[in-house]
């Protein structure tokens, strides 16, 4: 939808404050009648930040098993956006990087999954940055935990006969909680 104009005076300034794909042709005649070459410009408006959604999980959630997170990546100009995710693991013991490649996306929309198997907490941080410098970042944070508390029962022997009244101890551990 552009805005046509026909005689406008030299110096005229027009604004383009919509998203959108712009050819704009100018070319002068004098009042004698000679007419200048014709000037095109063609041009990209994109002041629209792309769309970063991830699924799969749900934000400081539990999961009792294996996990596939999706992260959805729109841009509506498509115009070469930069995709990088960020994928950090922790345990009690260590925390480290799970490298995943950045990309490149050169469509309107794209869906990618990533298969998560081992106990920890995660952060996951989604970075879209599209051709025009329009910048989204989506995170979420969760836990798997699919490893059952381990329990102790000490004080007596499995199967053993005794006169004194046993003290019983029970001990658990767990990976997460206290």
């Amino acid at each position: 939808d552009l805005t046509e104009g026909e005689n406008m005076p030299t110096g005229t300034k027009l604004s383009f404050d919509r998203d959108g794909k712009y050819i704009v042709s100018v070319w002068a005649t004098d009042g004698a009648g000679n007419h200048s070459k014709e000037v095109r410009r063609e041009f990209t408006i994109d002041q629209t930040s792309p769309s970063v959604d991830i699924g799969g999980v749900s934000e400081s959630a539990d999961h009792t098993g294996n996990v596939t997170v999706t992260v959805d990546v729109a841009e509506d100009l498509y115009e070469d956006c930069l995709v990088d995710i960020k994928l950090t693991r922790s345990t009690p013991d260590k925390s480290e990087i799970i490298p995943i490649n950045s990309y490149t996306l050169n469509a309107k929309r794209d869906t990618r999954e990533v298969d998560i198997n081992s106990d920890g907490e995660y952060s996951i941080e989604v970075a879209a940055t599209d051709g025009a410098g329009n910048r989204t970042v989506s995170s979420k944070s969760f836990r798997i935990d699919a490893t059952a508390p381990q329990i102790a029962v000490s004080g007596i022997n499995e199967g053993q006969v005794t006169s004194d009244k046993p003290k019983l101890r029970f001990d658990a551990a767990e990976l997460f909680y206290g």
